[in-house]
């Protein structure tokens, strides 16, 4: 197994990603129900579905367009609160990359860190508000420390994080948004945007770990 993505291997990933985050659909929205308006899995089954039919229809020079153009999809056709956070994590994500024609390590590094600071200013969120930064944050932080390693052991070691990251959003009230409200309520269940954050790291890795990589 190779160290890169190229721009092709990084759109088939999103692919699969996009597909199998449709899948997920039910649960998300069960999620949602006891925090929200129960319409998370609809949204964003709206929006990879989106994603889907664009990048099977086009071509992209590199990553940083392609990774951009996913997170202006994710903004027009998610909606809401979440349309906003999940595009802003792959619009600004994509001004992380430097080397336009490879994701490595440390570019899925730089990706996820852009990501994470664009998500704190916009959302005005903090890790323990209940939100998908506590998800996002830790992968984010795992991945700054694995630059050297080959992205498969990154992307595995970031949704881990992510993973961990999520479930401790189980065990705490919710500090923003129309969850606020529960307060202590909203206590034993996991944040929804979280659940989604995690699942799309962990099949980005799921890809990555099946994937024949070139370099």
């Amino acid at each position: 197994m190779k160290s890169s993505l190229n721009i092709e291997q990084t759109k088939e990933m999103m692919i699969f990603v996009s597909k199998h985050i449709i899948t997920k659909k039910d649960e998300l929205n069960k999620a949602d129900k006891v925090l929200g308006d129960g319409d998370h899995g609809n949204a964003m089954t709206r929006g990879f579905e989106a994603v889907i039919t664009k990048l099977e229809n086009e071509q992209f020079a590199d990553l940083k367009n392609l990774l951009k153009t996913i997170g202006n999809i994710l903004l027009d056709s998610v909606g809401g609160v979440a349309g906003i956070i999940f595009g802003t994590l792959f619009r600004s994500g994509s001004k992380g990359i430097i080397n336009t024609l490879k994701l490595d390590s440390s570019e899925f590094s730089n990706f996820l860190g852009h990501a994470v600071e664009a998500i704190k200013l916009r959302g005005n969120v903090k890790i323990g508000d209940k939100t998908m930064l506590d998800a996002l944050e830790p992968a984010s932080k795992i991945a700054a420390e694995l630059t050297d390693l080959h992205i498969a052991a990154s992307m595995k070691k970031a949704s881990e994080a992510a993973y961990k990251g999520m479930e401790s959003t189980k065990s705490i009230p919710a500090r923003i948004g129309r969850a606020k409200i529960l307060g202590d309520r909203s206590i034993g269940h996991p944040d929804p945007g979280a659940i989604s954050t995690y699942y799309i790291l962990k099949y980005m890795s799921g890809y990555v770990k099946k994937a024949e990589l070139n370099d």
